[in-house]
């Protein structure tokens, strides 16, 4: 295995596109790193300037201490699992899970032992002698993961491999691909527009917009201290709440009011504020920091129910705000109706608190 650098890497088309700008990152040996990002942000481009697929305009990509910027892609030792499978039809898995061994004139016998150890590892044994056409989705993509794994390389390069899995698939998948990365070692590069997935595999986590690198942390770091609003938006199964307007303090009591048109709400922050964040034109609330409470609390506001999810081990709310419909994450116990009123608080310590560029004004009430 080898570590992984980007040094202020750029990727410009010739119709003058920019599709990657200045992306900079260190993966240690033996790591696992999510590239995450919507539609377009320069992701799988990313990866693919990494596997030599395409070339670097401008920057650096060194593997194991080694410049490859023009190193040919066979030669770079690297994996690559793609969202299609790229199976060979007419070959059988066994024959598929060896042939880049026998491209690379591996012995006979070498090649028997390392393509049995990866069908164990992967519980293709029983399928060896089938043909990608006699395979599940799920089974499919084990064997596109065997023949990356069965190579041993330098680096594992992941693009979006479980898209065309189900949702149930993609949940045993990505256990599936935790348990080989600590089993292997292997240092990984993973691209994604799944933040769960992100989320639940990585290491640590690129998350890029427009091209451009917004945050790189671990996970955790990511959901609790995002240095932006897109950041904050995009980490969260279910997102981020903001609210648009301006604190006001009223007999030493502060709370955040929003402003603009709609159906506004009023915000109760507390008899304090953190340092620096009275002048914040933006807050963001997860749903899960919202809690139920009841007229006693001085922390409390009401809301008009608009829309209720039962989640089974949540129970999801939605309440009008001036960017439309908020989100209150409530116990499941907790099952109210379209139309009723109920009363809920934020939790302050909770609050992430924006600036007018959109950037998060650090405070130390924000837990981590």
């Amino acid at each position: 295995m080898a570590d992984v650098t980007l040094h202020n890497v750029w990727k410009r088309f010739e119709d003058g596109t920019v599709a990657v700008k200045d992306v900079s990152f260190d993966l240690p040996d033996g790591s696992f790193l999510v590239i995450v990002g919507p539609s377009g942000c320069g992701k799988t481009t990313t990866l693919r300037m990494i596997a030599g697929l395409e070339t670097i305009t401008e920057g650096t990509i060194s593997i194991g201490g080694q410049i490859i910027n023009t190193v040919h892609p066979k030669d770079r030792d690297i994996a690559m699992v793609f969202q299609n499978y790229a199976l060979y039809p007419h070959m059988t898995v066994r024959e598929n899970l060896e042939f880049a061994l026998k491209m690379r004139k591996t012995p006979k016998e070498e090649r028997a032992q390392r393509v049995a150890e990866t069908a164990r590892m992967l519980e293709l044994e029983e399928l060896l002698d089938r043909k990608p056409k006699q395979l599940s989705g799920g089974q499919r993509q084990r064997v596109a993961l065997g023949r990356a794994i069965v190579r041993k390389p330098k680096v594992f390069l992941f693009d979006e491999p479980l898209s065309n899995l189900d949702a149930k698939l993609r949940t045993q998948t990505r256990a599936e691909l935790q348990r080989l990365h600590h089993e292997l070692g292997a240092t990984s590069i993973y691209v994604t527009h799944d933040q769960v997935e992100a989320m639940t595999m990585a290491d640590m986590i690129v998350v890029m917009n427009k091209g451009e690198v917004q945050q790189i942390a671990p996970p955790m770091d990511l959901y609790e201290r995002p240095t932006n609003r897109f950041v904050a938006g995009f980490i969260g199964a279910v997102g981020m709440n903001f609210f648009e307007g301006r604190t006001v303090e009223e007999s030493g009591f502060y709370r955040f009011v929003e402003t603009g048109t709609g159906e506004a709400v009023s915000l109760p922050l507390g008899q304090s504020m953190p340092e620096g964040t009275t002048e914040a034109t933006t807050i963001g609330v997860r749903p899960e920091h919202f809690v139920l409470t009841d007229s006693s609390d001085p922390l409390g506001f009401e809301v008009v129910v608009k829309v209720v999810e039962t989640l089974g081990s949540q129970t999801l709310v939605h309440f009008p705000s001036r960017n439309g419909l908020a989100i209150a994450s409530i116990h499941p116990d907790n099952q109210p109706r379209y139309g009723e009123t109920i009363r809920l608080r934020l939790l302050p310590e909770r609050v992430h608190f924006f600036d007018g560029e959109e950037k998060r004004i650090e405070t130390e009430q924000v837990s981590i």
